[in-house]
């Protein structure tokens, strides 16, 4: 195929005599050359080549003299436009939209060739055009393939442009997209990513709770807040997810943002990674304030958004783009989920003063959207309520009345109680869905162990876990398993709360220790309780690493809790708890009683396989071929298979174990030298692995918390001296 129009023009030239040539440069040999380059120019198209050769056959048996020459020429100049345009295209570059033009133009050019077939044939237009009624007949019929090949071009032009337009705005989106990533959005934690793990409620099931938070999402006169309260395993997650579901698709109002936070992960128990998080998925959805937001982020890209105070984030990021976008949705209210507030745990582990300041911000800042909030009643939580002497907050749901108490004191507010008999009812449901298969006859066992369960859905959940967990057990075992549920009574007094679960994971326990000797019922606590203290949950393959064990004897041990620890068939995917009442209970010695975890010892080993495992570090780890070369420039690849994740979390969490351990009765000695071995072996190659790993920033808080360390461990030898 020529690359040029002026190629092809010679090339189509090249085919015709000489003599031919010398007469085919205007008027009717004009045309008919006009139409060979653009029968020439079309392979792309091949119904127009096909139709635009029928009517060079046809043309070919018709010669001009010389009337209406200057139309003529006007056609094949309209012609040669158009084979400029379209011979730029190939097979696999036509848009549809395109193809589908061209060719309705190769069916009006079939149509304008039959006519003049018609009139040729009724000796209407005879071989030689030299009369004024002839050429005017045949030229008006061209005349009307001119306008069709005008309108062809118009067409191609406009959507030469579109795509550049879309092209435009591909990069303006893609540049909008980087600067809105300054605002360091947790995508692990939008409803988006985590509605695969964190189930809704059955179909059928909680319809009266639902109903009342749509009813209240919809009507643009209701509070702005919505708390959903009550106590761990009662269900909130999963009332949030089905929340989202709804709203999602909701005509009468819409989903703007979540955030679903998480112990189980640094950057989802972060308060302060809330508000951009939310802020980026409005931007994503509401072009106007998008684009404000996008405004604002150019004037601040210097630091990181999260670094920000509370107060600063909301005036950023709402007020002061409020006051040129009006709003977000004049349409329909928009709401924002916030989940499992509760789980927000400061760095300090003590200083809960930041969530409550959170709340206060979420109260008084007059956000131009509503929120609904998922926490359980905790002091901190219920303080930033008790704080405000105005409250946007007139809607709350607690889902379990032994708390309405504690609310009552500080609002005057609406509390909607849901029935003990909707829950075992919607219980109920679950339990026979999930047990029917697998136990036949059962049905009153499962009402009995529905009413067990109370108003906690976790208990639901774990217990069909626990009846399910083994692929080996027969019918018989399993319905011994559901007997053994409603037997089982918990050995020492426990809150009544908690009481009911805290009989489940006693039952547990009891199951996995049961025909154990000692030393493999230690293996088996060292296991679990590394997955329970590590600072963020890790796969299969990294704990293996960390424990020193072979990958099957792991998963051995770790599939005694398959109950309480979602263990996945990949050894690179993560292995999470199951619920948070888990570690609660286990680290809550008047709940647990024997079963009870003391951290230190876990931190300790923890912190000794960290320092261990920093020895793999090397200078140049990542074995750069010249030293001019950034750490930043070295490619993601590059970096991951450099420094596995086993070496990667030792780098970034043995500090928080060590600091975690530093009043152990044992292991003192060891971890000391160790810490001794890395400072001055490893400590510049450690910096450089947290340059490449992007984690530079934690490394003063670490060196703090191992000088901490050693002072505690200093004055703990000389007062035993």
């Amino acid at each position: 195929m020529p690359q040029s129009f002026r190629e092809l023009k010679d090339k189509v030239r090249s085919k015709i005599s000489q003599k031919d040539l010398s007469v085919a440069k205007t008027g009717w040999n004009g045309l008919k050359l006009a139409l060979n380059i653009l029968k020439e120019a079309s392979p792309a198209f091949p119904p127009l080549q096909s139709a635009v050769g029928g009517l060079l056959k046809t043309l070919e048996t018709i010669d001009q003299a010389s009337d209406n020459q200057a139309q003529v020429d006007s056609i094949a100049t309209r012609i040669n436009q158009v084979s400029e345009v379209i011979m730029k295209y190939d097979d696999a570059n036509v848009p549809q939209r395109m193809s589908d033009t061209v060719d309705g133009l190769a069916k009006n050019i079939d149509r304008r060739t039959k006519d003049i077939q018609e009139r040729m044939q009724r000796g209407r237009i005879l071989r030689i055009l030299d009369g004024s009624k002839d050429a005017t007949a045949i030229v008006a019929i061209l005349n009307d393939l001119s306008f069709a090949l005008t309108l062809l071009q118009i067409e191609i032009t406009m959507g030469i442009k579109q795509q550049g337009d879309q092209m435009q705005q591909a990069v303006k989106y893609m540049y909008d997209d980087a600067i809105l990533q300054k605002l360091e959005p947790v995508q692990s934690a939008l409803y988006e990513r985590v509605r695969s793990r964190v189930r809704g409620c059955m179909e059928g099931t909680r319809i009266d709770t639902l109903a009342s938070l749509m009813a209240w999402a919809s009507n643009p006169n209701s509070a702005s807040v919505y708390l959903v309260n009550g106590m761990a395993g009662i269900g909130k997650s999963a009332i949030s997810s089905s929340f989202c579901k709804a709203l999602a698709a909701s005509p009468d109002c819409e989903l703007g943002g979540s955030f679903f936070c998480s112990r189980q992960e640094n950057i989802r128990r972060d308060v302060e990674r809330i508000l951009p998080t939310i802020a980026f998925q409005l931007a994503r959805r509401f072009p106007l304030y998008g684009q404000a937001t996008v405004d604002i982020l150019k004037e601040t890209l210097h630091a990181p958004f999260s670094s920000k105070t509370l107060q600063e984030q909301a005036k950023t990021l709402f007020m002061d783009i409020l006051l040129t976008t009006h709003g977000i949705s004049k349409e329909v209210p928009v709401v924002v989920v916030i989940d499992a507030l509760d789980e927000c745990v400061p760095s300090t582990d003590t200083n809960f003063t930041i969530v409550s300041d959170f709340l206060r911000v979420l109260l008084r800042s007059n956000l131009p959207f509503k929120v609904l909030l998922t926490s359980r009643p905790e002091p901190h939580i219920l303080q930033g309520f008790s704080l405000e002497e105005h409250f946007l907050i007139d809607e709350e749901l607690t889902l379990d009345q032994s708390f309405r108490s504690n609310i009552v004191d500080y609002a005057t507010l609406k509390v909607h109680d849901i029935k003990l008999a909707i829950v075992e009812e919607d219980i109920k449901r679950y339990l026979r869905r999930e047990l029917n298969t697998v136990i036949q006859g059962a049905d009153e066992g499962i009402s009995a162990l529905a009413k067990k369960c109370g108003k906690l859905f976790i208990f639901a959940s774990t217990a069909v876990k626990y009846i399910k967990s083994r692929h080996n057990l027969t019918p018989t075992d399993r319905h011994l398993r559901l007997l053994a549920l409603l037997n089982v009574s918990i050995s020492e007094p426990s809150s009544e709360r908690t009481k009911d679960i805290d009989k489940l994971y006693q039952l547990i326990f009891m199951e996995a220790y049961d025909g154990k000797e000692l030393s493999e019922i230690n293996r088996l606590r060292m296991a679990l309780d590394t997955v329970v203290c590590l600072r963020q949950p890790q796969s299969v393959a990294v704990i293996t690493a960390l424990l020193g064990k072979k990958l099957d004897d792991v998963r051995t041990l770790l599939g005694n809790f398959n109950s309480v620890l979602d263990i996945p068939d990949d050894d690179n995917s993560l292995v999470l708890i199951f619920h948070a009442s888990f570690p609660d209970y286990l680290l809550d010695k008047s709940r647990s009683h024997k079963y009870h975890l003391d951290p230190t010892e876990p931190h300790v080993e923890l912190a000794s396989k960290c320092l261990e495992k920093m020895n793999d570090l090397s200078w140049n780890i990542c074995k750069m071929e010249t030293r001019k070369m950034l750490n930043s420039e070295v490619s993601e690849d590059v970096i991951r298979k450099s420094i596995p994740d086993d070496l990667k979390y030792a780098c970034t969490f043995w500090a928080s174990h060590l600091d975690a351990s530093k009043l152990a009765s044992n292991g003192g000695a060891s971890i000391t030298k160790k810490l001794e071995n890395f400072v001055e072996d490893h400590l510049l190659n450690w910096l450089e692995c947290l340059s490449l790993m992007k984690e530079l920033h934690i490394a003063v808080a670490c060196l703090r918390k191992a000088i901490l360390y050693l002072s505690v461990r200093y004055t703990a030898f000389h007062n035993d001296d």
